[in-house]
């Protein structure tokens, strides 16, 4: 693996290889394509507001990627398609429950909890948690990152942004395909869908996939992988059209994960292959996700009448050594033994019914009414810690959270004059959440209490919504302001062990963000290019930090206030028929501006939120080459760049972590309805971190060292699809 110099040091250097490559492939494909009606950027209607319309109407920054892009650039998740949208962060531990969002600077500085997301992720219409939530990019039509304080539409949880994932609808007509995919690093994947008519008022759709590689890191006890992650996922899709402005929609998703252990702690320096050391099977994570969704649409005389109806449910099971051996041989020159086993059960009911006006109407509206029910289990079993008995982990803990959201909302956009349009919504929310916490000691644990147990309720309500103005410049440029408060309720933190020091756990209070946004989208009179830009600045109250000790293993939260300005740029160009560019520009100066946990931590006024670089970009350029002597077969070429500049590895800004810029490659080969291709996963086998975290020196006088979770080498793979 490449772990010197960054090839592309700079912030813009994945535009420039754009440039680059698109100069002379560009004049190549104009001069080949005579026809301009098969030059234009693809249509894209969105429903970003609950509404259907254009994403030139949407009053503010909207990022959409199209099935048409996740195949062509290789998105097999949600994780690949959120790390090529610009403005947006992903701090990830390697696995879905260890990944946290933020957009633009906001979000959480670290994750509390499952609850603690500051970007809401729905999937069809149904509200889940980032861990809850389906990762895999299995029969996806499209997926919208919408910016900024979504709170009047999509409700809790979604102060910095939300997600919307669609998946595809059954069809009429019958068509399908099937891909195999097999590459290095033990990579194997399969995948199906078939869609068809199964009556004159029924049709239906059933996609299925499996996938598997290798871990990232090796145990050095068997110098095997330390083991390999597997996925199986299943939707099935039925759509009932019994009369015209009338149908629904049931559909029903799970997902089997084995093996997806991110391995806890992996010392840095990686070194050519990242390595830990653990007893062999010591190591293991399993989760299971389910999720039934119906969606009922009836079109009245003037207006649309929608409910939407969901449950997901989750359960999952880790197991893994307390003390990884590289590490805490360096830390206190011998590994410890200990152990512990986590269980987690959680249960999303979500309901919501509103009214929406037609797509054609002249005004834009939309209102209605919400629950959310969540009950959630987390457990840890069967631990020991020969090294530190008093560890408060050395025992049986039980946990119980439950939360109850009730909310009325509505938005209206209005046309003022010809070119004026001014857009207000309003939320309010009534929520309840309770948590109850058993600790029952081990018998070796030697602490005076045996045993302890802790109640709590919270009770508030709030109100989120937005205001915005449009201004129609002419028929091929909008420009608009927005103005919108954000909020993330109070709640508890996952794994507070205050109970076994004879205290009662404090709440994390509820976190406040005023956004404001200026922009601009154009989409020229041919369609050809497209062009968003947007200034951005927020200010975040009472965001949550989650410090730990590592000599007691108590963890407690704090808040912090933070502040994050900046800019974005992000463009479409269809040069040709044979050629198209996707790129996009974001610089975020993300900062810690004071709160409550400056004086419990070594966070200090001015430092920079971590994993927060300043600059980032992303670029895609896809080329096709009609192939005569192969009669009638086509060529195409995606090649996609990252770019992450340097950034904060913790609140402390002890260290950074490197800027990088990951390359991908796809060439496929098309034969009618066959292709055959060939990728490159991180093609020039750049070394990079999803996170790092420093752990202190644990004796007088000894090591400290820093910790993470890295980046894949090179993949390299084949594969082969069919479409019916």
């Amino acid at each position: 693996m490449n772990t010197g110099s960054n090839p592309f040091p700079a912030p813009l250097a994945p535009l420039a290889l754009a440039v680059l490559i698109a100069w002379p492939l560009s004049g190549q494909a104009v001069q080949d394509d005579g026809d301009a009606g098969d030059r234009t950027l693809a249509d894209v209607t969105v429903t970003a507001r609950k509404i259907e319309e254009r994403p030139q109407d949407v009053p503010f920054s909207l990022g959409v990627t199209s099935a048409d892009e996740i195949e062509d650039r290789r998105l097999r998740s949600l994780e690949n398609v959120l790390e090529q949208t610009v403005g947006v962060q992903v701090m990830s531990l390697g696995d879905a429950a260890g990944t946290a969002l933020r957009i633009r600077g906001v979000g959480s500085v670290q994750r509390v909890g499952q609850e603690d997301s500051s970007v809401t992720i729905y999937q069809d219409g149904v509200p889940k948690t980032l861990a809850n939530t389906t990762l895999n990019t299995l029969d996806i039509e499209r997926v919208e990152v919408l910016k900024g304080p979504q709170g009047t539409l999509f409700g809790r949880s979604s102060e910095a942004g939300a997600i919307n994932v669609l998946t595809r609808q059954p069809t009429r007509h019958f068509e399908g395909y099937g891909r195999v995919e097999y590459g290095n690093e033990h990579q194997r994947a399969l995948e199906s869908v078939l869609s068809g008519p199964l009556s004159a008022t029924l049709a239906g759709r059933l996609a299925l996939r499996y996938d598997e590689r290798d871990h990232v890191a090796d145990n050095v006890n068997t110098g095997k992988p330390l083991m390999r992650p597997r996925n199986a996922a299943a939707r099935g899709k039925l759509l009932w059209q019994p009369a015209a402005g009338t149908d629904a929609t049931l559909s029903l998703a799970v997902e089997e994960q084995s093996n997806q252990s991110s391995g806890g702690t992996i010392l840095r320096p990686y070194g050519s292959r990242p390595s830990v050391d653990y007893r062999p099977s010591a190591a293991d994570s399993d989760q299971r996700t389910r999720q039934l969704a119906l969606e009922i649409n009836h079109r009245l005389a003037d207006m649309r009448l929608t409910s939407v109806s969901g449950l997901s449910k989750r359960t999952f099971d880790d197991t893994l050594q307390f003390y990884e051996g590289r590490l805490w041989q360096q830390l206190i020159g011998f590994q410890p033994d200990g152990f512990r086993r986590m269980h987690i059960d959680e249960r999303l009911l979500s309901q919501e019914l509103r009214l929406s006006s037609l797509p054609e109407a002249p005004l834009r509206w939309v209102a209605g009414v919400n629950a959310f029910d969540s009950e959630y289990r987390f457990d840890n079993l069967d631990s020991y810690d020969r090294f530190n008995p008093a560890n408060v982990l050395n025992a049986d803990i039980r946990r119980r959270f439950g939360s109850r959201a009730y909310a009325l909302f509505g938005e209206l956009t209005v046309p003022v004059g010809e070119a004026f349009s001014l857009t207000a919504g309003l939320r309010h929310t009534w929520e309840k959440k309770h948590r109850s916490i058993d600790w029952q000691a081990n018998p070796d644990n030697p602490g005076a209490l045996r045993s302890a147990a802790d109640r709590h309720r919270l009770d508030e309500d709030y109100t989120t919504g937005r205001l915005a103005l449009g201004y129609r410049l002419d028929p091929t440029t909008n420009l608009y302001a927005v103005l919108a408060r954000g909020y993330k309720s109070s709640g508890f933190i996952d794994q507070d062990t205050s109970v076994a020091l004879g205290m009662r756990e404090t709440p994390y209070a509820a976190a406040r963000v005023n956004s404001h946004e200026v922009g601009v989208k154009h989409l020229s009179a041919d369609r050809r290019f497209g062009l968003n830009a947007a200034l951005f600045l927020n200010r975040s109250s009472d965001d949550h930090l989650m410090v730990f000790d590592p000599v007691t293993w108590a963890m407690r939260p704090m808040n912090l206030d933070t502040r994050s300005r900046g800019f974005e740029l992000d463009l479409s160009w269809q040069a040709a028929r044979s050629f198209g560019l996707n790129a996009g520009l974001s610089f975020v100066d993300a900062r810690i501006e004071g709160g409550q946990a400056l004086a419990a931590s070594a966070a200090r006024r001015g430092n920079r939120l971590p994993d927060s670089p300043r600059w980032s970009a992303f670029v895609s350029a896809t080329h096709s080459t009609p192939l005569a002597a192969l009669d009638g077969a086509i060529l195409r070429t995606t090649l996609s760049a990252r770019h992450v500049g340097k950034r904060a590895a913790d609140v402390e800004n002890s260290f950074d972590l490197d800027a990088y810029t990951k390359v991908d490659l796809r060439v496929a080969l098309l034969l009618g309805s066959s292709e055959l291709y060939l990728w490159a996963d991180n093609l020039f086998d750049k070394q990079y971190d999803l996170y790092a975290y420093r752990y202190p020196a644990m004796i007088p006088g000894g090591a400290d060292a820093t910790i993470g979770i890295p980046g894949r080498a090179r993949m390299l793979g084949i594969g082969l699809a069919h479409h019916f």
